[in-house]
């Protein structure tokens, strides 16, 4: 039988912080990352993902892809695996992309899975130019 797994939500943020009762706190959401230069590096990124269904380990694959490169600009399958509590518990995990080095201004999606469940975000790398 295979396990049941929904990815409810997933953020690309600032960073990421975990009070001591459990609640989470998600720092600036955003979609467009802006350089003078590229390639630019984006000091910090996180990835936030939230999932319910059958209680377990699971493991988690994460790609950021150039919007129509099918090369990945970045792979992270984590060493540890996403636990996902017993319902309606939510398993949590955040993962760091520090630095994040990006070639090229454009269209950019974050591919995420999880057990055969896929949740793709999508953020701009614009390019801006700066006034003397």
């Amino acid at each position: 039988m295979e396990n049941k797994i929904i990815i409810e939500f997933a953020h690309i943020c600032e960073n990421v912080i975990v009070a001591n009762n459990g609640n989470l706190s998600i720092v600036n959401i955003f979609n467009q990352i802006s350089s003078s230069n590229f390639p630019a590096i984006h000091p910090v990124l996180f990835i936030v993902v939230g999932a319910t269904g059958d209680e377990g380990e699971y493991e988690v694959n994460i790609q950021i892809k150039k919007e129509g490169d099918e090369r990945p600009v970045t792979t992270q399958t984590l060493p540890d695996k996403m636990k996902i509590p017993k319902f309606p518990a939510q398993g949590r995990l955040f993962v760091k992309f520090s630095p994040l080095v990006l070639k090229f201004a454009g269209s950019y999606k974050i591919i995420i899975s999880i057990a055969g469940q896929t949740k793709i975000l999508f953020f701009e790398a614009k390019q801006v130019i700066k006034q003397p």
